[in-house]
């Protein structure tokens, strides 16, 4: 299967940065979720992808949310890259993928909506990222890395196991 169960690790990350950055969304029940295979965007790794969920997933996900409503977001990580990048870099993924959601308190039957970027990135995380402002780029770099590396493994055991069945 694509996507798999996250470890324990990625919810501790994320309810650390909701508490220090988004208490606004104390009250949302997020769901997270490994990506097992690369997916890009244009010519870039997607390192993580938030998303509301719909009437369709919240019924799917309303036993395991314990409740009748189910998770109001779902975001996915990129499993190679969490495993394979430090804890700074992991509260800055989370922190990103929660700048694309919005809290409206005007609208009281949904009041969670989600936003895309106000410019390449957000403006306040610019700001929190000054000391490495080029994270992200240098984190798909090294996805792109492992992931070629993984693809040439995989070449070479199948050229391997083609000799063998030769002989």
């Amino acid at each position: 299967m694509r996507f798999e169960e996250v470890t324990n690790d990625v919810y501790e990350v994320l309810e650390k940065v909701r508490e220090k950055y988004f208490p606004e969304l104390l009250n949302a029940k997020i769901k997270l979720l490994f990506d097992t295979k690369k997916r890009t965007k244009g010519s870039r790794v997607v390192l993580a992808n938030i998303r509301k969920t719909n009437d369709l997933l919240k019924l799917l996900t309303a036993k395991e949310a314990k409740d009748n409503e189910g998770f109001t977001y779902i975001i996915t990580v990129d499993k190679i890259v969490w495993q394979n990048i430090d804890s700074k870099d992991k509260i800055r993924m989370l922190r990103h993928e929660l700048r694309h959601t919005s809290v409206s308190i005007d609208d009281e039957k949904d009041p969670y909506k989600i936003v895309d970027h106000d410019i390449q990135d957000f403006i306040d995380e610019v700001t929190l990222n000054n000391d490495d402002p080029g994270w992200a780029k240098r984190v798909a770099g090294l996805a792109e890395d492992i992931y070629d590396q993984m693809k040439e493994q995989e070449k070479a055991a199948k050229r391997k196991s083609k000799k063998s069945k030769r002989k």
